[in-house]
């Protein structure tokens, strides 16, 4: 929780200090730039950027959000990854921006708001609670089906790179882990195998017979 608390305060901060004091300055210092050379110039907006907003109803909306995703992908993954997690998601989310952005022959644009991260978090946990209920009111609505509608608005309405950047870092962090985890949950079950019946008997001696699990004694059985 403490590192969660710690990131919105530090958006609730950050972002009344860019709506207080919004100047040509502060944008071209800490917002995204979707060119390289100017990005370049200022290589850590690519960061800062995931921690302003441009009103108080954008920072309240993310905010909500992140406080709610950010408890569910903490009670997934452990909240000593959410920092990294952010991090990691507002600069891939930047630079696929820019990467998009160079084939495009368009002014360069300034972008602000933590809602690349939203994404990915929403994704992410999406992904491994497809079927988690979140309560809307009268009625409640799985996680993936928000995942989804949301996608599905930002290809159909409101085409966001950044926040389709985000989703696909959060696919790509999801599919990752359920990779891993499979994994360990196998490396229990071949390490029992790996045990001798010498190891066993070496057990007994020093504890006995009791001090033996099931599948130990399956082996031993063998």
């Amino acid at each position: 929780m403490k590192i969660l608390k710690k990131l919105i305060w530090i958006n609730i901060i950050g972002s009344i200090i860019y709506i207080l004091f919004h100047s040509e300055y502060l944008i071209k210092m800490l917002s995204l730039k979707s060119d390289i050379t100017s990005t370049l110039s200022t290589p850590w907006s690519l960061i800062t950027y995931s921690f302003l907003h441009v009103s108080i109803f954008h920072l309240i909306g993310n905010m909500i959000a992140l406080y709610f995703l950010g408890l569910i992908f903490c009670s997934i993954f452990g909240m000593k990854k959410l920092l990294s997690f952010y991090l990691i998601t507002s600069i891939f989310g930047g630079l696929c921006t820019i990467f998009i952005y160079s084939f495009i022959d368009k002014p360069m644009i300034y972008g602000v708001g933590s809602s690349v991260v939203i994404y990915g978090l929403l994704v992410s946990t999406a992904m491994v609670k497809p079927n988690l209920k979140l309560d809307f009111f009268i009625t409640s609505i799985k996680l993936k089906w928000i995942a989804i509608g949301y996608i599905l608005i930002e290809f159909l309405i409101n085409t966001n790179i950044g926040h389709l950047s985000g989703a696909l870092f959060g696919l790509l962090y999801s599919l990752y882990y359920i990779h891993h985890f499979q994994m360990i949950k196998k490396s229990p079950i071949e390490s029992i195998h790996k045990i001798s019946k010498d190891d066993i008997l070496d057990k007994i001696n020093k504890r006995g017979i009791k001090s033996l699990s099931k599948n130990e004694l399956k082996i031993l059985k063998e």
